[in-house]
């Protein structure tokens, strides 16, 4: 049976190289591999420089600045930076949308701000060109052009009743094709993992952490059933229909709706029932909610009034000053627990 299998998947492997066609466009997917390779290395490295000399710049003014209150300096702020891992440079995700820096200070929780896509036009949003869009999005088409007529064609031809009356299966049949889709595909993602792994090792300086690790072998697994799946269905895709022009229809129809169509009905379904607010619209009604508490700051506020006369009676005496603690360290904390808790309540919203 295996023997079968094998000797299946060998010919429909030999076959696809000897369409020039077929060789024509993986020698281009291959291209665009590389492309995208050389432009996510360039991403990474241009972005990760920047990021590192304004953090130094961040930290050497912050050195630089006078003594002061705590209180004043919690208040003048820190802006700190979100590192860049390193295989971003593989799948850029969602770094493009969720920005690169936020600014901490005391009393708010300030959301993370420079965005690429904030400074962009709205091409960005069809997305950006990286090694995981070109696997996502162009290899299932090269697939579909190299297995739409691997059933049907032999249909076609005459010789599936051939091969089904000499001992092969349709289980053999439908595995061995497949199995010849994947050599394909495996002639291109090999390499490139390969040359994934060099640029992974040396963007982390060689310095290779276990997570890391675990990343890339989550990755390189989820893309090798990824396209093992895409090779079945177009295997099944053709077993099913009596013609590889129908095969084909059905195959660029699906790649369509899946790719194309359906990622954008899911997310505008997703906002309709999950609408989010604005940035002004969270702002606002949240200092809203941090006014009707009281404001720490106004030393007649009815709130922390009540607490200043509440540790004046417990303690016995008459001024904040004869307090065993920081009275203005205390009325800080307390401010500060209770702005986290409005902040989490509606982040949770």
């Amino acid at each position: 049976m295996t023997s079968i299998i094998l000797t299946i998947a060998k010919q429909t492997y030999k076959a696809t190289y000897s369409n020039k066609a077929a060789l024509a466009l993986t020698f281009l997917l291959g291209l665009s591999l590389v492309l995208a390779t050389y432009v996510g290395w360039q991403n990474f490295k241009s972005q990760n420089d920047q990021r590192i000399h304004y953090k130094q710049m961040v930290r050497d003014q912050w050195l630089a600045k006078p003594d002061k209150h705590p209180h004043r300096m919690a208040h003048y702020g820190y802006l700190a930076f979100r590192e860049k891992h390193e295989l971003s440079f593989f799948d850029f995700g969602i770094e493009s949308f969720a920005g690169v820096s936020v600014f901490l200070e005391a009393h708010k929780q300030n959301t993370v701000n420079f965005s690429e896509a904030g400074f962009s036009n709205g091409m960005l949003r069809f997305g950006e060109i990286s090694v995981a869009m070109v696997l996502q999005l162009l290899v299932p088409l090269l697939i579909f052009f190299l297995g739409y007529n691997s059933i049907s064609a032999e249909r076609e031809s005459g010789t599936l009743k051939i091969l089904l009356c000499q001992n092969v299966s349709w289980r053999k049949l439908l595995w061995g094709k497949t199995l010849g889709i994947i050599g394909v595909c495996l002639s291109i993602f090999i390499p490139l993992i390969l040359l994934t792994i060099f640029l992974w090792a040396s963007l982390s300086d060689w310095n290779i952490s276990t997570d890391s690790s675990l990343r890339l072998a989550i990755l390189i697994a989820g893309y090798s059933v990824y396209f093992f799946v895409i090779s079945a269905i177009t295997v099944l895709v053709s077993a099913f229909q009596l013609s590889s022009k129908s095969a084909l229809t059905t195959l660029l129809a699906c790649w369509i709706f899946f790719m194309v169509i359906m990622p954008r009905i899911t997310q505008a379904i997703g906002s309709r029932i999950y609408p989010a607010p604005s940035k002004i619209e969270f702002a606002d009604s949240i200092a809203a909610d941090i006014s009707r508490q009281g404001d720490s700051h106004d030393p007649n506020d009815a709130h922390y009034a009540a607490i200043k006369d509440s540790l004046l009676k417990v303690h016995g005496v008459d001024d904040v000053k004869k307090l065993p603690f920081n009275y203005g360290g205390y009325i800080m904390a307390e401010g500060e627990k209770i702005t986290s808790d409005i902040y989490s309540k509606h982040q949770k919203i």
